[in-house]
């Protein structure tokens, strides 16, 4: 018998500690990178009150992102097969509120969609090297979540190393964190994906864990590996962020998946070199490239 959400939800993680996600106020970060990227100290963390008088965003409930969607081809996953399928958001939303969505929409570009120019980043995470100069790149520094109640999201790891952010607008996620020099090591050889350890391979290894409210936002640090439960219909939209905060953990989580063979799709070096060039002079890029020369020397 199929597990349930819930129940993939209890067991993904075996036994361990368990820890709460740090939670910090946006009205005390005024915007400030800096500020944010402290309130994180490297570790996931809960931005609330980023609704607060905001007209367009305080709008985007279900249904105000039903009347924004309608006539609008949407992408997302096949609950059933997992495959990636198009099919329009009148059809999805309608299947949404009756509880027999068979579709969860994950990283649909917001630009393709008449949000565009609309919704943005927090101001507070700085630049973003894929929004500013990644052209061509197959990830979107923007996207919208549609996620119906009931869907379990197994335990992964973003790739490239990016910072990944969700501001959900209505609903409610449940989310599990494991750090990096945890998840690193049991990364599989051939996927390098961390979902394929069994759930007792993580016994005693410590989790963070908070529930996601309309209004917060969930930021994941580089190589963080997480599991998402939504026990009700959630709407949001979050995004990928590339730029030289965190660049050290971001370079570390690239580099274990370049060693397997994977994500070579985003050169982050050269993204990097690239914000150099343009006249970023943060000290963390220059000792960037300089880390990454090293561990290319190494493995050659």
């Amino acid at each position: 018998m199929t597990k349930s959400a819930e129940q993939q939800w209890a067991a993904a993680l075996g036994t361990g500690p368990t820890r709460a996600v740090r939670r910090v106020a946006a009205a005390s970060l005024g915007g400030r990178t800096e500020a944010f990227y402290e309130a994180s100290g490297g570790e996931p963390v809960v931005v609330t009150g980023l609704l607060d008088g905001d007209a367009t965003l305080g709008g985007l409930d279900l249904a105000g992102m039903q009347a924004v969607l309608a006539g609008v081809e949407l992408e997302g996953y096949s609950r059933e097969t997992s495959e990636r399928e198009t099919f329009s958001a009148g059809e999805f939303f309608a299947e949404l509120r009756s509880g027999r969505a068979r579709h969860n929409v994950v990283d649909h570009p917001v630009a393709s969609t008449p949000l565009r120019g609309r919704v943005g980043a927090p101001p507070f995470f700085g630049s973003n090297w894929i929004a500013d100069g990644g052209e061509g790149l197959t990830i979107s520094p923007l996207s919208l979540t549609l996620t119906p109640a009931g869907n379990f999201t197994p335990l992964h790891v973003d790739s490239y190393g990016m910072q990944g952010w969700m501001l959900l607008l209505e609903g409610l996620k449940c989310w599990r964190f494991v750090a990096p020099e945890h998840s690193r090591p049991r990364m599989d050889p051939v996927s390098a994906d961390v979902g394929d350890a069994p759930p007792s391979a993580w016994n005693g290894v410590e989790r963070l864990e908070t529930e996601l409210r309309g209004g917060e936002l969930m930021f994941i640090p580089p190589g963080w590996a997480h599991v998402v439960w939504t026990p009700e219909a959630s709407v949001g939209v979050g995004g990928s962020v590339l730029n030289e905060h965190v660049l050290e953990a971001t370079l570390a989580s690239w580099h274990s998946e370049l060693a397997l063979g994977h994500s070579d799709e985003v050169d982050v070096a050269a993204l990097a070199a690239r914000a150099i060039a343009a006249g970023n002079d943060a000290p963390s890029l220059r000792h960037g490239i300089t880390a990454h020369d090293r561990w290319q020397h190494a493995r050659s």
